[in-house]
């Protein structure tokens, strides 16, 4: 079955001959932005999710369907822990006396126990995990990454993380962060991955060198750079690596991660990142004034007119931050979604920021290299007044 047999009338359902993924089809269109090729089908490759807007790509309308019908959003009847179980196992994700899991169903339910759940709350369950790709035959992950990386597995780093992986950061050896929340972790070594089209933004640049306002309207993902970050992000070199999702598994917070990476499928460089951006599914605009884009985004938001928008280099700052901070003292502050906080020592100020020394998250190699960071002050988790803890307000 091919996909222009129908009209996209209402929201559908089908599913993938090649991949065997089950996607909803939200429309359909003859043209699209990014492309000269005609007939596009807007699907969401993340449905358990909901209207996150996090699995929203283009894909060709003559992609080949095993079967399609129309969605249904209701509550499925007569499930069971079993059932979950099942699903679960098929998806790759471990559920036997696993915290994580545990964690995961509470998280959606407010339960840690299946058994306790009843049709509702396993359906909120089976629908995450409907929507997670797990072992999709064809299925695939990505990273870009500043050069190309010939040895992946040599290079693995150890992540310090929570059970449900909410809170994760790179092993430095320094627990004192996680002691002062009071946080029970585990230690993993691994590497991460990502959704193509999420890590696609990445081709401008790892997370402290890029700048961009992102959000979801109408099941289309729009991407916002400003206009005189376009030169530097055009002069940066990126590369794409291709992984089989197989290799991987996803975490509760939707990131993908594997302690055995096999070879890639393939890496390339990337030559026009707005171009590779946009064959992702998004939509690319540039803007005079970024920083006006993501205050106009953050009140759509706050209005409800979205239901998802993210930002990457957008941290507003305000001179004077540095009051109150010394060299020598112990920060710890958001960095960006796959590396929620880092531990760092002030080293100084400049224009209202802090700057802070720490471990590259993202290094250009294999090796443990140290890097200066300006940090806003709105981005501080903690801080260690020369070995005093002091909160922040």
């Amino acid at each position: 079955m091919r996909a222009k047999e129908f009209i996209v009338e209402t929201a559908m359902m089908g599913k993938i001959a090649d991949s065997g993924k089950i996607i909803r089809i939200l429309k359909k269109a003859h043209t699209v932005p990014f492309s000269d090729e005609k007939n596009w089908l807007l699907v969401d490759t993340d449905p358990g999710k909901g209207n996150s807007g996090l699995g929203i790509k283009w894909i060709p309308a003559d992609t080949r369907f095993e079967w399609v019908r129309p969605y249904k959003d209701s509550v499925d009847e007569n499930l069971s822990p079993q059932t979950i179980h099942k699903l679960a196992d098929h998806k790759g994700v471990k559920w036997d006396d696993e915290p994580s899991f545990l964690q995961l169903t509470k998280r959606l339910t407010g339960k840690e126990h299946l058994d306790d759940l009843d049709q509702k709350g396993l359906n909120k369950v089976k629908k995450h995990l409907d929507g997670l790709q797990g072992v999709a035959e064809g299925a695939t992950v990505t990273r870009i990454d500043s050069k190309p990386v010939t040895d992946f597995v040599s290079g693995l780093k150890a992540y310090k993380h929570t059970d449900d992986w909410s809170q994760s950061g790179l092993d430095t050896g320094d627990d004192s962060y996680w002691k002062n929340k009071n946080l029970k972790t585990n230690t993993t070594k691994g590497l991460f991955a990502g959704d193509p089209r999420r890590t696609a933004l990445y081709a401008t640049g790892n997370a402290h060198e890029t700048r961009y306002v992102e959000f979801t309207q109408n099941g289309q993902p729009i991407v916002y750079f400003d206009q005189k970050d376009l030169p530097a992000m055009r002069g940066r070199k990126t590369y794409l690596t291709v992984f089989d999702a197989g290799d991987f598994r996803q975490l509760p917070t939707g990131e993908w991660f594997s302690e055995n990476p096999s070879k890639p499928i393939k890496q390339m460089p990337i030559g026009d990142p707005f171009k590779y951006i946009a064959s992702q599914g998004w939509i690319v605009r540039v803007t005079d004034d970024l920083g006006k884009v993501f205050k106009q985004v953050k009140n759509m938001h706050k209005a409800g007119k979205i239901a998802h928008y993210g930002a990457e280099g957008m941290n507003e700052s305000k001179q004077g931050v540095a009051e109150g901070y010394e060299p020598g003292d112990k920060i710890t502050w958001y960095y960006s979604n796959h590396h929620p906080e880092i531990e760092g020592t002030v080293v100084g100020w400049k224009d209202g920021h802090l700057i802070v020394k720490s471990i590259d998250p993202q290094p250009r190699n294999t090796e443990k290299t140290v890097a200066k960071y300006c940090v806003p002050k709105n981005n501080i988790l903690s801080h260690d007044k020369q070995g005093v803890a002091e909160g922040l307000k």
